[in-house]
């Protein structure tokens, strides 16, 4: 709080004011309970329902922004999107069909479905993760195990045979 309100609220309590809370004020209430009351019963009805649609449902003047607010705020609805499994497997396929970059918009116009989504379905249903040429998983495969596993017993091998063999080894950037 700023001095400026400090010195307000001083000046008020000195002259006998023993309540902090904000008095009733006269004009249109910012939030109206019964507007609060047919906004849930409307998300209750149709748990479809848009913010555009529950405007319009609204006989009074009411704002997107207020009626976002009151949803999202005042009656803590939160937006949640349900993973439809042929969806998900569609998206899988594309991407093994062509892992590369533009993989999302690809998806986006094939499915429908919006980058967002492509992009939460990608990371937490499918579990794959983008690099900058491909998706790779996040987790190794069984085959992808065994065949680091075969690499190091072949690298342990060479050691025990030659101590210098990585002297010979020749390495090089991908770039």
């Amino acid at each position: 709080m700023d001095i400026k309100n400090v010195r307000k609220w001083c000046r008020e309590l000195n002259e006998g004011r023993i309540n902090v809370h904000d008095e009733q004020r006269s004009g249109w209430p910012s939030l109206r309970e019964s507007t609060v009351a047919r906004i849930d019963e409307m998300v209750r009805s149709n748990r479809r329902i848009t913010l555009e649609e529950i405007e319009d449902g609204l006989n009074e003047d009411c704002s997107h922004f207020s009626v976002h607010k009151i949803v999202s705020e005042t009656l803590g609805y939160r937006k949640v999107s349900v993973r439809n499994p042929e969806k998900v497997s569609q998206i899988s396929n594309l991407i093994k069909e062509n892992p590369r970059n533009r993989v999302t918009e690809i998806i986006e116009e094939e499915t429908g479905i919006s980058k967002s989504l492509v992009g939460s379905i990608i990371k937490e249903d499918l579990q794959l993760k983008k690099r900058p040429s491909k998706f790779v998983p996040k987790m190794l495969t069984i085959q992808q195990k065994e065949n680091r596993d075969e690499v190091a017993k072949i690298m342990f091998e060479k050691v025990e045979e030659n101590p210098n063999w990585k002297e010979k080894v020749i390495t090089g950037d991908e770039t």
